[in-house]
C-alpha cells in the first residue's frame, strides 16, 4: 500500500503543524510522575501542567501549513527510513529558557543525541520549498512539562530552581518514527492530532 494514502485529513486549511517524536503513554506516565514528585505543591497553582497525552519532542515546527503541501512534507518524512532507530536519555528537568523562566522541560541527550541531530537536520533540509521553519532557533531536544501562567510573576523562583531534578532515573526514550501533528488551539489548551507517521529503519 502506498504510505501516502495513510495521511489523515487536517481539520482546516491551512493548519498549524509540527513534526515530532511521539511519546508512548507508558513513558509519558513515568515522566509525569517523576516531574510531579519533585515539583513543589505550593507553586503548582502558578503553572499550567501539560497533559501527558500532549508530550512530544519537536523536531521541526512548520507553522500554518496549506493542505496542498501536505504530501510534500510526508515525502520528506519518508526519507527518514534511511535512519536507524535509536534511543535518547532524559538528562534533567530545567528551565528551557532561564532568562524567561516560563517553561519547564525534560532535556534529552545521551549516546543517541548525534543521531537525533542528524535526523532533525535531514528533516529540516528535505522539506520542499516554500516550506520553511517558522522559528529559527538552536535545536535543543526537550519535552515541555509545564508553562508558567501569564498571571504569575515572571521571575524564576530560587527554591524551584534548586529542587529541579538532575540525573533522571527514567528508561530511554525510543525514537522509532517521526510523526506529523496538527495543532489546534482551543480555550482549554492545545489539542495535538497525528496525521502521518514515517518509521525509521
Amino acid at each position: 500500500m502506498d504510505p501516502l494514502k495513510k495521511i489523515s485529513t487536517p481539520s482546516s486549511d491551512p493548519f498549524r503543524s509540527f513534526i515530532a517524536v511521539e511519546v508512548a503513554p507508558e513513558y509519558g506516565q513515568l515522566l509525569e510522575s517523576t516531574f510531579l514528585s519533585t515539583f513543589p505543591e505550593r507553586l503548582q497553582s502558578s503553572w499550567r501542567m501539560i497533559p501527558r497525552q500532549n508530550y512530544h519532542l519537536t523536531l521541526v515546527f512548520l507553522g500554518n501549513l496549506p493542505v496542498p503541501q501536505l504530501t510534500g512534507v510526508a515525502d520528506a518524512m519518508l526519507l527518514c527510513r534511511d535512519h536507524q532507530e535509536f534511543t535518547l536519555q532524559a538528562q534533567q528537568i530545567d528551565f528551557l529558557n532561564p532568562q524567561r523562566g516560563d517553561l519547564l522541560a525534560a532535556l534529552y541527550g545521551g549516546k543517541g543525541l548525534s543521531k537525533l541531530d542528524d535526523l532533525q537536520l535531514h528533516l529540516a533540509t528535505a522539506l520542499p520549498p516554500p516550506i520553511t521553519q517558522s522559528e529559527h532557533k538552536a535545536f535543543r531536544p526537550h519535552i515541555t512539562l509545564t508553562r508558567r501562567k501569564r498571571s504569575a510573576r515572571p521571575t524564576i523562583d530560587d527554591d524551584l530552581a534548586q529542587q529541579l531534578p538532575t540525573g533522571l532515573q527514567l528508561p530511554p526514550l525510543p525514537v522509532s518514527s517521526v510523526t506529523l501533528f496538527e495543532s489546534r488551539l482551543t480555550p482549554g489548551g492545545s489539542i495535538y492530532r497525528p496525521l502521518f507517521k514515517a518509521p525509521l529503519s
